[in-house]
């Protein structure tokens, strides 16, 4: 949870990193196998969600280790954490 306390920090100094993703008003930023979903308007920064990223898939849609592909669903919890740009 440090980390992510760190990113959204970070968010402050700098709301558009270049590690970030923009899907319409929303921004996606990956902190370690956290997701963190926020919004930006002007000067205010709104964290939406954090979520936890359970498994990745290769090209071929199978997890790295060659499993079956099933995975535990993530866990996911709404925060409203909101940063003040200066």
């Amino acid at each position: 949870m440090r980390t992510i306390d760190a990113a959204v920090a970070a968010l402050a100094t700098d709301p558009y990193p270049a590690e970030a993703f923009h899907r319409g008003e929303y921004h996606r930023l990956r902190v370690g196998p956290y997701r963190v979903v926020y919004l930006v308007e002007d000067d205010l920064i709104t964290v939406d969600r954090i979520d936890r990223v359970t498994i990745k898939f290769c090209a071929r849609g199978l997890p790295p280790s060659g499993g079956s592909g099933i995975a535990s669903p993530g866990s996911s919890f709404r925060v409203m954490q909101t940063v003040r740009v200066y």
